[in-house]
């Protein structure tokens, strides 16, 4: 009997594979319709049964289904689905993450972590959305885009940074209270 009197009933699965782990159809059905949508795109999907060792590159989008470990650097968005682990770090344009990720994550955009979500390890990006639900163990450092004007959304190029207090800059008059 569950809480207040509440029978818990939960959803059976039958395993996956022989002898193996129990998958809930649910998430799989999410993995097969991102990684079919992807590959129309022209992506790459690695698939639940797939692993990887070493360095992966690439100018495409990926979803990773299956198992990636080393360190993966793309030019466009890297997917990390419900059933999908990835211990690298990662560079990428995009990252969103719905299974595990175990490294250090720099993106030129976004990362975001679902609710499925876990990512152990630290997040450099101009934006981050962190679902309720997702678990996040590291830092975060967050960085400005600045386009060149004229720019389309090519090159990315990371903000100047100069003196944060008017008394760091040189010869910036001293402020009292308010006034210069």
């Amino acid at each position: 009997m569950g809480f207040f009197g509440r029978d818990a009933k939960r959803p059976t699965f039958e395993p996956a594979v022989p002898g193996g782990v129990s998958v809930d159809p649910r998430a799989h059905s999410n993995q097969t319709a991102a990684g079919e949508a992807i590959h129309r795109r022209g992506g790459t999907m690695i698939g639940p049964n797939t692993k990887i060792q070493g360095e992966l590159s690439g100018d495409e989008d990926v979803v990773v289904d299956g198992r990636v470990e080393g360190k993966i650097f793309l030019k466009k968005q890297l997917t990390v689905g419900p059933a999908g682990q990835v211990h690298a770090d990662v560079q990428a344009r995009n990252v969103l993450i719905a299974g595990k990720v175990v490294g250090n994550v720099s993106a030129e955009d976004k990362v975001e972590i679902l609710a499925t979500g876990t990512l152990d390890g630290n997040i450099h990006a101009a934006k981050i959305v962190i679902a309720e639900g997702a678990q996040f163990k590291g830092s975060v450092e967050m960085t400005a885009q600045r386009r060149e004007p004229g720019d389309s959304g090519g090159a990315v190029r990371e903000p100047q940074r100069g003196p944060a207090r008017p008394e760091e800059r040189a010869g910036a008059p001293a402020m009292v209270k308010g006034r210069p």
